[in-house]
């Protein structure tokens, strides 16, 4: 490990309790200073590093002064933009309750609002909803009413769409908006599933979310006088354990400390037997692991057998936990490498060696994972499929280049 990244999860248990500052000035003595400063920029952890520098856990080490000073400005940046994207978020919400349409605010505002203690710690970049699919017309004329719109550009530019966009509406299980309004930028996500154009209904059979959607319970909390909807502890955590693994492959640090952050303040409260009774052993797999993960950085007792069997973590093949661990220091910057190790970790995740190799075949074998960026008109042959993805990926990397 990088001494950097030694530093980072010295930094992440002092967060979560486990103090000790003359470790981390021991730990710093071999950092780069510039090198730390390009990590934590990065991950955009400016924010955190303001934070532990207020409450002393460098009390014991000579920072350079702008490397203060950088961190002190992105937690005031990070202020402002959660003021702004709050206010907005509210207004959204109104604007649903009196259309009486259904919503649930997942992972950032709710995160962020229920867990940390100062509200600059972290941006609130965008603001999630999970609606139901049905309501997604009403929810888009509102937002376009707004003044949103969809991102043309970037669907076609970063996420390779071919396809006529209202195609691509009726496969996906997420669609983003955007409103700009000077120099702020307001992003939407609306989200009704998780399996992105998947006919074979292939994830959603390995992980059985939506079964998890319609038996989770919501609880309502209070913020600046308005009632907002989010889900209970334990669905709250699943959504974001699975989030993290499944669309992020377990990278940037960020997410990690949001998720030991949430467990810290709510594992007491977390009904356990009910994420045991409304997952699969996948689902059950993706929670172990980042169980294993904050056991580890707040230094609690590990799993004991038992545990470990009823979170289908008992069956880790040799280095599987390690490839998760180090996932957490590699930034979410969308190169051909991340799309990779994105694709491993979604072979690896799966509890049970037959599943592993159905994912395997979708990723490599069917025309639902890469149909976004041929569009309607393409046709090809299923064993030729293979070739096409490399292509894909060549050309990737010279757009990227370029």
């Amino acid at each position: 490990m990088k001494v950097e990244h030694k530093f980072m999860v010295e930094c992440l248990k002092y967060l979560l309790g486990i103090k000790s500052p003359e470790r981390l000035k021991k730990i710093y003595t071999k950092v780069e200073p510039d090198r730390l400063d390009t990590f934590i920029m990065k991950h955009n952890l400016g924010g955190l590093f303001y934070y532990l520098y207020v409450n002393d856990a460098f009390a014991h080490i000579d920072l350079p002064p702008h490397m203060i000073q950088t961190w002190k400005t992105i937690a005031g940046k990070n202020s402002i933009q959660n003021a702004l994207n709050d206010q907005e978020t509210l207004h959204i919400i109104d604007n649903l309750d009196k259309n009486q349409l259904d919503y649930v605010y997942i992972k950032g505002f709710s995160i962020r609002s229920q867990c940390y203690e100062s509200d600059y710690i972290k941006a609130s970049t965008d603001i999630d909803l999970l609606i139901q699919k049905s309501d997604y017309p009403q929810v888009k004329s509102l937002l376009m009413g707004q003044g949103y719109e969809i991102p043309h550009s970037y669907y076609s530019r970063k996420a390779n769409v071919k396809m006529p966009m209202e195609e691509y509406e009726k496969h996906s299980f997420e669609i983003s908006f955007i409103k700009q309004e000077a120099a702020v930028k307001f992003i939407v996500d609306l989200q009704w599933g998780h399996s992105f154009l998947d006919q074979t209904h292939l994830f959603q059979n390995l992980y059985n979310l939506e079964a998890l959607y319609q038996a989770a319970k919501t609880q309502e909390i209070e913020y600046k006088g308005q009632t907002i909807k989010v889900f209970s502890r334990e669905a709250e955590f699943i959504n974001i354990a699975f989030h993290y693994a499944f669309s992020h492959g377990f990278k940037r640090m960020q997410w990690l400390i949001d998720i030991c952050t949430y467990l810290k303040k709510f594992e007491p409260d977390i009904n356990f037997n009910f994420i045991l009774k409304n997952t699969n052993p996948n689902l059950r797999k993706i929670i172990g692991i980042l169980l294993m993960l904050y056991y580890e950085y707040s230094q609690k007792t590990k799993m004991d057998k038992k545990k470990r069997q009823q979170f289908c973590v008992d069956k880790l093949l040799p280095l599987e936990y390690g490839i998760y661990k180090k996932m957490a220091f590699r930034p979410t910057i969308d190169s051909v490498s991340d799309k990779l190790y994105l694709r491993l970790v979604k072979v690896l995740l799966p509890y049970n060696i037959n599943d592993r190799i159905k994912v395997i075949k979708y990723l490599w074998f069917n025309i639902d994972s890469i149909k976004h960026m041929l569009g309607t008109e393409v046709k090809i042959n299923r064993f030729l499929l293979p070739f096409h993805i490399l292509k894909l990926f060549f050309l990737d990397i010279m757009k990227k280049r370029k």
